[in-house]
């Protein structure tokens, strides 16, 4: 049952590497580890049964790399695909084009993160649980399943439902479940715990279960039964801590560790469905980096990360709190405006919030100094981008991405470094340099 719920994850590792297949298959020991001598043969293997991710030895031989990735790609596009290799080649692993590497030898909590994926300390904590299941009823086992199955809820709800299950197990007339990060309770207030159990993970106390009278007093075999659920209590909260971390690692760039565009596409639709309910605004504006491809080639593709990470982060400070910026790929970034308030006067499309946040960063950005240019970069960075709002350009998640994605291609035809607004002019535009938009090259 627990192996159910925890999920029945499927790993295939490529190469000739023992180390790295023995501690795979220690560390991930609810995982079905599957060995293959090559990538041809980790291709064949996709194509019978998919897998949650893909470990790939890399050696100095492995000079065709890129394209055994997109064989592998081509046979599953869900599959999580990591590179492990000796520090000498990390520019080859960083460059192929995989989800993420890992150095050789390889570290648990390294492999953790990388594969987004539970290790055998929380697997084995849970295991623990059939020795609860046996003795409860079926009723017990489904609400047991609801919490294990709400993870990723907030710790408070979470402690809530344990706090209704143990009330429903033992009877009482309370239950109250205080941890360090949140609290839980079922029933009326808790103003005496008449037995009580410590919350305890890896020599840590979390906190404790307190529950009120039951009919007839508890027993030994009742408090020994609270100890268990002590243990799960524990293993719950472990493992809601570490999928709200996935969760995080999920919806959040590598690179500039803004949101991502998975969750761009998680929040907007919500977004726009509360804006046609409540009748506020919302724009969007998509913009990139103009002339960035040039930058690359002159400067290399590290410094072409500076400055996606810089003009990300910039962004974020000229925008207001609960406004979005989210990375959308590649040097393209989609930031997403929103306002509670009252409709605009019908026919007006002017997003003037917008307009006055783009304008404070595009004085901000010919101001910034890009270290990784040098001095000479100073105000040569821009933008263009394309601005639509809702519900006047656009009435769901995808018609608005199009629209301004639309209005962003019409600015870069008109000449680049500039706001195209969907049905109207440039908003926050301005004439290009008259100087190179590239710094001249160093020695």
């Amino acid at each position: 049952m627990i192996d159910e719920l925890a999920g029945q994850s499927r790993l295939v590792v490529i190469g000739e590497c023992p180390e790295l297949l023995r501690t795979v298959e220690q560390r991930f020991a609810q995982a079905e580890v599957v060995h293959c001598n090559s990538f041809l043969a980790a291709i064949a293997e996709l194509a019978r049964r998919p897998a949650r991710a893909v470990l790939a030895s890399v050696d100095a031989a492995s000079w065709r790399l890129p394209e055994a990735l997109a064989g592998l790609r081509q046979v599953d596009v869900q599959t999580r695909i990591v590179l492990c290799c000796e520090p000498a080649l990390e520019p080859l692993a960083r460059q192929a084009g995989a989800n993420d590497y890992v150095i050789l030898p390889a570290d648990g909590e390294e492999l953790d993160q990388a594969l987004h994926m539970p290790a055998t300390d929380t697997a084995a904590t849970l295991r623990a649980l059939p020795k609860v299941a046996r003795a409860a009823t079926g009723e017990e086992l489904a609400a047991l399943a609801e919490v294990l199955g709400e993870l990723d809820e907030p710790v408070g709800r979470l402690l809530d439902r344990l706090c209704g299950l143990l009330r429903n197990v033992f009877r009482a007339e309370a239950v109250c479940i205080k941890t360090t990060e949140s609290a839980g309770q079922a029933g009326p207030h808790l103003s005496e715990a008449v037995l009580t159990q410590p919350i305890e993970h890896e020599g840590q106390v979390l906190g404790r279960i307190m529950l009120g009278k039951t009919p007839g007093g508890y027993q030994a075999e009742q408090a020994e039964r609270l100890a268990r659920y002590g243990r799960l209590t524990a293993a719950v909260l472990a493992a809601a801590k570490r999928t709200r971390q996935w969760r995080l690692q999920a919806l959040t760039d590598d690179l500039t560790c803004l949101p991502n565009r998975r969750y761009l596409m998680q929040f907007l639709p919500d977004l726009l469905r509360r804006a046609a309910r409540s009748r506020f605004r919302v724009t969007v504006l998509i913009f990139d980096l103009d002339d960035f491809k040039r930058y690359n080639d002159q400067f290399g593709h590290s410094v072409g990360d500076e400055l996606i990470r810089e003009t990300g982060q910039l962004f974020r400070r000229h925008c207001r709190k609960h406004d979005v910026v989210t990375r959308y790929g590649g040097d393209e970034f989609c930031v997403v405006f929103w306002d509670a308030d009252q409709p605009r006067v019908a026919g007006s499309k002017h997003p003037s919030t917008a307009i006055e946040v783009l304008k404070r960063f595009r004085e901000a950005l010919q101001r910034h100094e890009f270290p990784a240019l040098g001095p000479s970069g100073r105000g040569h960075l821009t933008i263009s981008g394309g601005l639509a709002s809702f519900p006047w350009d656009a009435s769901d998640t995808d018609e608005l991405l199009r629209a301004a994605d639309a209005a962003l291609r019409q600015a870069k035809a008109a000449g680049k470094n500039r706001i195209h607004l969907v049905g109207g002019e440039d908003g926050a535009g301005g004439e290009r340099p008259h100087a190179s938009p590239l710094p001249p090259e160093t020695s």
